[in-house]
């Protein structure tokens, strides 16, 4: 079209995102960009092409059996009989071209007849990385979420998405996924709906097992096997089907240590918000659950903090590999009486310990855990180390040469150490090499074994 205007003196070209605008003359016309066109979208795994409920379990529901109007939660206050809904899984999908705004389009679930399906689909970009059963590339991944519209309630949900709701096999309309009124996908998604309510009560076995985040790399880690990075504000998304709605606090003790590290939780009540110098901290968060037939855990009479959800959070330390630091030699000979093996605790002309928080350098001072020591397999060079193979024959000094006391100077202030080896080398030593660690822990009540440093000679 714009071919057949003649193009006149004042021309206008606007740029409206997905869209451009010409203006010729007074003539508009709004075209799309071809990047902003979709032209496909494929579901990432259609073994998980279903939206469940969490774990494996069919979507939990049930109804509020008791009223909870200062419920903290997100999802703010309950009323009795009020129709509750557990948590829902996520489907993966990939869209061409990998720059297509996915999130900012109405998105519906239509099956073959043209009926929409009685949700609100939403697409968030998918940040996980990818694992081989999807495609090759993060970029163009998005994951769908769904909720139920406000036709479905208790009398409906159970039939609300089967192929024929007049049969008692419950087998899932297909649906595809629809872009502004477009099918995309083939028919492969389903609504996967418990048959029964929810009567299971509270939920009142959560513990860390049950808490996921997703790590800096973008994995999906466990919160009882890995731990949350410092400096970072990290979602613990709890996962039970029959749960509703949750959020953490810090009670007892916890809060107290909580404002000693500056951790905080987000508004949402979701997130753990961890600053720098918080490294190797072990904190226990409290989930308040409720479940979907509106029961709360723990309750008001309850002692918070002390029986029910207790998950325990262990935040990461900062550890410097061995390698990342100078590996000294020294070459010691049984007939040197005076030998002794000094190792500078400097790097380009400072401290090691100059980049770790101030809070861990004083925790490591604080417990002695400033050691020597050999490996416990090592045998046959020095005599002197103890049943920790931990050697006692050590001297630390600062930069003017007198001593550095672990009781009240600071590690900063700890410049350079030495070994005696006069009359410590076993006689039956043999030529070779051995390897002594010098290694730094900060460890107190809620620090548990954070190596800072570890410097090999």
């Amino acid at each position: 079209q714009l071919m057949d205007i003649e193009v006149g003196s004042n021309v206008v070209l606007v740029d409206n995102g997905d869209t451009c605008t010409i203006t010729v003359d007074g003539q508009s016309v709004t075209l799309m960009k071809n990047a902003a066109q979709l032209t496909s979208i494929v579901i990432e795994n259609l073994d998980e092409a279903e939206f469940k409920g969490t774990e494996g379990f069919d979507i939990q529901w049930g109804v509020a059996g008791v009223a909870t109007p200062d419920w903290a939660g997100e999802k703010g206050a309950v009323v009795l009989d009020q129709f509750l809904v557990g948590q829902i899984s996520t489907v993966n999908v990939q869209v061409t071209p990998a720059d297509y705004d996915l999130g900012a389009q109405k998105l519906t679930l239509v099956d073959a007849r043209g009926n929409e399906a009685p949700v609100v689909v939403t697409a968030e970009p998918n940040n996980t990385l990818m694992n081989k059963t999807r495609a090759a590339s993060a970029n163009g991944s998005w994951t769908l979420s769904i909720a139920m519209d406000e036709t479905i309630n208790k009398t409906n949900i159970e039939k609300a998405f089967d192929y024929d709701p007049e049969s008692t096999d419950d087998s899932q309309m297909a649906y595809t996924l629809c872009v502004n009124g477009k099918p995309y996908t083939t028919y492969d998604l389903a609504v996967v709906t418990s048959s029964n309510q929810y009567t299971s009560g509270r939920i009142a076995n959560i513990t860390e097992a049950r808490v996921y985040f997703v790590d800096e790399a973008g994995r999906e880690k466990r919160a009882s096997e890995d731990k949350i990075p410092a400096g970072t504000t990290t979602a613990l998304t709890l996962k039970n089907p029959g749960l509703y709605d949750y959020y953490y606090t810090f009670e007892g003790t916890n809060k107290s240590l909580a404002e000693q590290y500056g951790i905080t939780i987000s508004e949402d009540g979701k997130s753990i918000i961890v600053p720098e110098g918080a490294e190797g901290v072990t904190i226990t968060l409290t989930a308040h659950t409720m479940s979907v037939d509106g029961h709360v855990c723990p309750d008001a009479q309850e002692t918070i903090g002390q029986y029910y959800n207790q998950v325990e959070i262990n935040i990461a330390g900062s550890e410097i590999a061995a390698e990342e630091l100078n590996v000294t030699t020294h070459q010691v000979k049984p007939g040197d009486a005076t030998k002794e093996i000094r190792v500078d605790f400097t790097k380009d002309g400072k401290s090691i310990f100059a980049s770790f928080p101030a809070a861990n350098r004083e925790e490591a001072r604080q417990s002695g855990q400033v050691v020597l020591k050999e490996e416990a397999t090592q045998l046959g060079f020095l005599t002197n180390s103890d049943a920790n193979h931990e050697f006692q024959n050590v001297q630390y000094f600062k930069k003017d040469g007198s001593l550095w006391n672990i009781t009240r100077d600071d590690l900063l202030d700890l410049n350079y150490m030495t070994l005696t080896v006069n009359n410590k080398i076993a006689n039956d030593a043999k030529p070779g090499n051995y390897t002594l660690s010098f290694v730094v822990t900060d460890k107190n009540a809620t620090v548990s074994g954070n190596e800072l440093i570890k410097k090999l000679f």
